[in-house]
């Protein structure tokens, strides 16, 4: 009997921008990262593709191509930290 291989439905991830978010909230949309993220040659909208959610293509210097599904984008507005508590 075969293996199954091991697959994830989803990834999350975050980062921290050193920054004030006034100077850079309107950069973080996926299909803007081609902007600052020096790894990605360019990143574009794929039309059509769903109703319910964005799909950003993102084609990558090493001509690697990856479709993105950005399912939410938001800002809680809350800061506080383990330094906080």
């Amino acid at each position: 009997m075969a293996t199954p291989i091991p697959t994830s439905s989803s990834v999350t991830e975050s980062s921290v921008i050193s920054a004030p978010l006034s100077q850079v909230w309107h950069l973080l949309k996926l299909q803007d990262f081609h902007n600052f993220w020096t790894k990605l040659s360019k990143s574009e909208h794929v039309k059509g593709a769903s109703p319910e959610t964005d799909i950003i293509k993102w084609t990558f210097k090493d001509e690697t191509v990856l479709d993105v599904k950005q399912e939410e984008h938001s800002w809680s507005g809350n800061f506080s930290s383990d330094a906080d508590a």
